[in-house]
């Protein structure tokens, strides 16, 4: 992970780069400080989205995390996740819009249908805007915990915690799938039959393009103890 700051407005100059952006995309800070924004945009960047999120913020507003792809010192595109929040001095003074960058573990919707086609445990995707109604899930998802296709109709992924349980750990690994990264948790589940279970759960970000938020989150399930 590594920081900008950049100006509010265009040609969004870079203001101040952290060390570690060295380690992440090969530019040392003296390379990138005092340069404009274009250094880590290339043809397939999204960059319309990108200073629309540094706008956004400096104006006050609220901008999600969004994965972009872009460019290392040798040319090379990279699928970034980019955070964006307001940069400020001691008085308070608005001074630009820190960018925060990470690698983006995110995968792109076609890819993930040929992923799961090789999973062999119980999988869910859903979406990443409340209410995470669940749009897809595998045989194996039905036959693990009882549920029919009718269902799942119009259910949400929190329908599945068990009313016993607090439903954070699930919004712990929303968080970390927001921000383009993959969590690992353990989760309660109510089965359609009335049964607690304690399940471990990879949960995985899923965006729709190369430039994209994260829309969807995929839960492969694994381990299973039944409460007691």
């Amino acid at each position: 992970m590594c920081r900008l700051v950049v100006s509010c407005d265009a040609p969004y100059r870079i203001l101040a780069a952290g060390s570690k952006i060295k380690k992440l995309m090969g530019f040392t800070p003296h390379q990138l400080n005092g340069c404009i924004l274009q250094s880590l945009e290339g043809p397939d960047t999204d960059t319309v989205s990108l200073h629309a999120g540094i706008k956004a913020v400096c104006n006050d507003c609220v901008s999600t995390p969004y994965q972009f792809v872009l460019y290392d010192s040798k040319g090379r595109s990279r699928y970034m996740m980019v955070s964006f929040s307001r940069y400020q001095n001691e008085s308070g003074l608005l001074i630009g819009c820190m960018l925060t960058i990470e690698n983006s573990c995110a995968v792109q919707l076609g890819e993930y249908a040929k992923i799961t086609s090789k999973i062999r445990v119980p999988w869910a995707l859903a979406s990443m805007s409340m209410p995470h109604s669940i749009s897809t899930v595998n045989c194996k998802f039905f036959n693990q915990f009882g549920w029919t296709a009718t269902d799942l109709e119009g259910m949400s992924l929190l329908d599945l915690n068990s009313p016993t349980s607090e439903p954070e750990p699930w919004y712990a690994l929303l968080r970390m799938a927001s921000t383009g990264r993959v969590g690992t948790g353990e989760v309660c589940i109510r089965t359609q039959g009335g049964i607690d279970i304690f399940q471990t759960v990879t949960c995985i970000p899923v965006v729709e393009w190369p430039n994209s938020r994260v829309v969807y989150v995929a839960f492969a399930f694994g381990d299973t103890h039944v409460k007691k």
